[in-house]
């Protein structure tokens, strides 16, 4: 064997042994990124309507999601419901940060701040994969105790000692060092500190609103994105859940209310950001809902074909039961909704290609813009889908289904039992590192078994604005 043979033989083994090695560093670096996407423990959201499960990091709506009849009866308003946004870089690369029905892994979202360089992401994730529940009887206690000169450590639920606010030892490495979960700050020193009678909050700018529960969570896109396939955008975004006690049974009691905060941690602008809600959601049996938006009322809404649920539906459903009226309405309460639009969430029907959900990064950017995976317009009347029509519109199915004659999924003769809908809720042409904001709604759900059918939209007007003007008289 030549000196030149024994040479190619020495560096193949080298640079088979690097490859072997550069793939196991990425191989880590992956499963050190994705992290695991349930959380440990189950937290309920739960008053005498509403039961709302947390299962899963990054999900509007994930795990259990009922509406409560009575003690023993009630029915699904499950499925997903998801943060969508998009934004190119200055060199013109579209980024996206999507989650819609995490599968196989698949997801652009983990828990936690964004980190600094030399942070863990595992031990971070780790720590926060979790869900805070605060309880009003919990702050009116440490109140007490805090004023009688008598609080302990020993005494402060675990959520509370624990709450990510800034400047809180309690959590150690894990201690915020920027703003992010809201609260009273009883000595105006800008750090959260319980046994100085700091407690947490649901609004920050309302120190004095404690609502009935609430329930905090932090998540940013800051990792490699498997749903959407494109850089991160770096953003985070702290959830708030609450629920409000009128103690009246009224729709403000059958209703949660969220508050998404959003901050561009990134270094360069972003060029043209849309923001927006993805929902995939049941109201009893799934194979019937139809889905709507009111502009007059700035809310999307979901009901049942032919005004009942469906009541031979797939095992483990939970239905309506037969005769009752039902619907669930967001209700977007410091945001204009800018388009609406929808897709099938599954190939059924028939129907065509560019209607279906989207498989590229530029299919959610179009669906946030009001277009179809192929890039055409939303048109008006039968499905929205028609390449050759310039009657162009925001809102497809904007009218109500009682109007019999208006453009509603009632009256177009189309299977919709997979559409999924896309809120567009915020757009700007550029942001820099900080850009902050939130989104504020109101998930309600109209329930009246003396109203069956379309008979319940009677009380659609009423009841949303019930909810808003509380929410007004709130802040």
């Amino acid at each position: 064997m030549n000196n030149r043979t024994t040479t190619s033989i020495t560096y193949n083994i080298w640079s088979n042994l690097y490859l072997i090695l550069i793939l196991s560093i990425f191989s880590s670096l992956s499963i050190d990124a994705q992290c695991d996407i349930n959380h440990d423990e189950i937290t309920t959201l739960e008053n005498e309507f509403r039961l709302k499960s947390y299962s899963e990091i990054a999900s509007l709506t994930s795990g259990e999601n009922y509406f409560k009849i009575d003690e023993d009866s009630r029915f699904d308003m499950g499925f997903k419901k998801a943060l969508w946004i998009t934004a190119y870089d200055e060199n013109d690369v579209l980024r996206v940060a999507a989650n819609t029905v995490v599968t196989n892994g698949a997801r652009d979202f983990v828990a936690g701040p964004v980190l600094k360089e030399e942070q863990s992401q595992s031990q971070f994730c780790e720590f926060y994969t979790r869900i805070w529940k605060v309880d009003r009887e919990e702050i009116e206690q440490l109140r007490d105790d805090f004023d009688s000169g008598v609080l302990m450590e020993s005494d402060i639920p675990i959520d509370i000692w624990e709450w990510p606010a800034i400047g809180n030892e309690a959590l150690g490495e894990f201690m915020p060092e920027e703003e992010m979960a809201p609260f009273h700050d009883n000595n105006s020193n800008g750090i959260y500190d319980p046994l100085s009678g700091d407690y947490p909050i649901a609004l920050e700018e309302l120190s004095n609103f404690i609502p009935e529960q609430y329930v905090f969570t932090v998540y940013n896109d800051d990792i490699e994105h498997t749903r959407s396939d494109t850089d991160s955008l770096r953003m985070e975004f702290h959830q708030m859940d609450y629920l409000v006690d009128c103690e009246v049974g009224g729709p403000v009691d059958r209703s949660i209310f969220t508050r998404i905060r959003y901050v561009y941690k990134g270094a360069d602008d972003l060029l043209d950001l849309k923001m927006g809600i993805w929902q995939l959601e049941s109201l009893g049996c799934h194979l019937d809902d139809r889905l709507g938006v009111s502009v007059e009322h700035n809310a999307t809404y979901v009901y049942n074909l032919n005004g009942g649920d469906q009541q031979n539906c797939v095992e483990d459903s939970e239905q309506i039961p037969a005769g009752d009226g039902a619907l669930s309405t967001h209700i977007y309460l410091n945001n204009d909704i800018d388009n609406y639009m929808y897709h099938h969430f599954m190939i059924v029907g028939g129907f065509p290609i560019a209607t279906y959900s989207p498989n590229q990064p530029i299919h959610y950017d179009n669906n946030l813009s009001n277009r179809w995976r192929d890039g055409s317009s939303v048109v008006q009347g039968g499905i929205g889908y028609d390449t050759m029509s310039m009657d162009l519109v925001d809102f497809p199915f904007s009218d109500f289904p009682t109007d019999t004659s208006g453009w509603s999924m009632r009256n177009v003769d189309a299977p919709f039992s997979n559409a999924a809908s896309v809120t567009a809720l915020h757009k700007k042409e550029r942001i820099s590192t900080g850009y902050t904001g939130h989104i504020d709604y109101a998930d309600l759900v109209i329930y009246d078994r003396e109203k069956p059918g379309y008979e319940i939209f009677e009380d659609y007007d009423y009841e949303v604005n019930v909810v808003r003007n509380t929410y007004l008289n709130i802040l």
